[in-house]
């Protein structure tokens, strides 16, 4: 259903259905230093119910992040026997080392929220959201040891690994979330939209190896985003959306990379055809949509920006008793100054799913 957008609680309203929504991706990305980084995930699960006949409330769970990396320095450290200090064959004499470290990253931080749809007038309504930030990181560093054996000319032959260093932080994210959109109908069919979120500082607990557990707070993010919705025909027309997003401020303290946060800002331009003449039996309506976005993204250490540009098609099935099933198809390039991550191309591949019913809902006159 179309005039259900789950990223947008102003429009929860139009269902006058109980209703539990999910949608998982599958993604992947190469650049020339990756050949595949794939992943799969669940991007949405919810269950909300009509209050009134213009008020519907939704709770929903979503992750934020995940990471699941392993990374390692591409070269070494060379220590000399005279300055090592480390017997590695054990005939009291110090021997030639090398070292470098590595990074195991495990963890993320997902979100709990609840939202509240109210249509105020026939042409104007307004979602509110309030929601939960919460999750675990994992971070471990090891600082890995090789024996160096050099042959008569100084070459070195052989090298084996004889022990590591591991430390390991444990990092407990939390913060409130706050989001209000609105959409107002014009012109007929025509709908302005727009939203703003934004969080509270975020809490990190962090635990070091050994040590008492350390709090810091870093400052919260902030988001906004207006559109345009507007109907050339009955069944067809364009989107225009403008989506701006300022991240959560970068510690050095918590990253280990030293990296500053990306502010993003992107512009998306999309045509979506509603075929409501369909003889399948069981299925209302089939929804196309296509679109394009230009992304870009800003470190707020004012290093040069990254830019984002991409295609994204889907189709979706209405069915039976108010049903939607939906298929979405991303496809896109980043480019960077950065050798590590020249040429990155990405796609990812969404289902999604809205089943409706009348559980809980008593019959209104």
């Amino acid at each position: 259903n179309n005039q259900i957008v789950l990223s947008s609680p102003s429009t929860y309203h139009n269902n006058k259905q109980t209703s539990l929504s999910m949608s998982m991706s599958f993604n992947d990305l190469s650049t020339n230093y990756i050949s595949k980084l794939r992943s799969n995930n669940f991007n949405y699960v919810s269950f909300g119910f009509p209050i009134t006949n213009d008020h519907y409330f939704m709770l929903s769970i979503k992750p934020v992040l995940r990471s699941v990396m392993h990374m390692e320095e591409s070269e070494f450290t060379f220590l000399g026997n005279d300055i090592s200090h480390i017997d590695t064959d054990g005939d009291g004499i110090s021997d030639p080392v090398k070292y470098k470290s590595s990074y195991d990253f495990k963890g993320g931080m997902s979100e709990i929220s609840s939202s509240i749809s109210s249509k105020i007038t026939n042409n104007l309504s307004l979602g509110f959201k309030v929601g939960k930030l919460f999750g675990t990181f994992v971070r471990k560093d090891t600082l890995n040891f090789y024996t160096v054996d050099f042959d008569i000319n100084g070459e070195e032959i052989n090298s084996t690994w004889f022990g590591g260093e591991p430390r390991q932080n444990k990092f407990n994210y939390a913060a409130y979330t706050y989001g209000i959109d609105g959409r107002f109908k014009f012109l007929e069919d025509n709908i302005f939209a727009f939203y703003y979120g934004e969080s509270n500082k975020l809490d990190v607990n962090v635990n070091y190896d050994n040590f008492d557990p350390v709090l810091y707070s870093i400052n919260g993010y902030n988001e906004y985003g207006l559109g345009l919705k507007s109907y050339i025909y009955n069944t067809f027309g364009y989107i225009i959306e403008f989506q701006n997003y300022n991240a959560f401020n970068s510690s050095s303290i918590i990253d280990v990379f030293n990296k500053p946060a990306l502010d993003m800002q992107s512009t998306h331009y999309g045509l979506f055809y509603k075929d409501v003449d369909v003889g399948n039996l069981g299925v209302n309506a089939i929804n196309y949509n296509i679109g394009f976005y230009d992304r870009i993204y800003q470190p707020n250490d004012y290093s040069p920006s990254l830019s984002d540009i991409g295609f994204t098609f889907g189709i979706g099935f209405d069915y039976l008793n108010n049903n939607s099933f939906n298929i979405a198809m991303q496809m896109g390039k980043r480019f960077s100054e950065f050798e590590e991550f020249a040429n990155e191309k990405y796609y990812k591949l969404t289902f999604s799913i809205i089943s409706n019913n009348d559980w809980f809902v008593k019959e209104r006159e």
